[in-house]
């Protein structure tokens, strides 16, 4: 599982209204991968992983200011720029490469390196469709639990 936590920066340039200055965007989506992992080597392993991923969005805010620094309503300002709220819900299909390193029979510790491109539209801005897409690197500790391959 993950949590991706995308920021844009717009600054002045998407409106012309004096009143709205330093735009941002805050689009938080909670991920659920479901790849398959698979894995070459024994004390040293190369993994592949590969599979769907469905995200859940968390947070999708506005953040505005006004000339004399006041943050304003993150609705409000969305209607003035003419951007709407992103789906709720995205899919997409993430792969990628990762290595673990086995320190114990029991446990090992892994890296991953993954790209996550989202199939759906999740916005349509302008005759543009918007897609969701990451890169994520993950580090942990992975517990083999069960019997010991002979």
């Amino acid at each position: 599982m993950g949590y991706g936590r995308v920021w844009r920066y717009y600054g002045d340039g998407i409106t012309n209204d004096p009143k709205i200055k330093n735009i941002s965007q805050v689009l938080n989506y909670f991920d659920i991968p479901a790849f398959m992992h698979i894995g070459f080597g024994k004390k040293f392993k190369v993994d592949l992983n590969i599979g769907p991923y469905f995200g859940f969005k968390i947070k999708d805010e506005i953040v505005s200011y006004s000339p004399n620094e006041e943050q304003l309503d993150s609705e409000a300002t969305r209607g003035v720029i003419g951007l709407s709220k992103f789906d709720n819900f995205d899919f997409g299909v993430v792969y990628g490469i990762g290595f673990d390193y086995q320190i114990h029979e029991r446990f090992s510790i892994g890296f991953d390196a993954l790209y996550e491109r989202g199939l759906k539209t999740v916005n349509k801005i302008n005759n543009v469709d918007y897609k969701n897409s990451s890169f994520d690197f993950d580090f942990g500790i992975n517990f083999h639990l069960g019997k010991k391959k002979k």
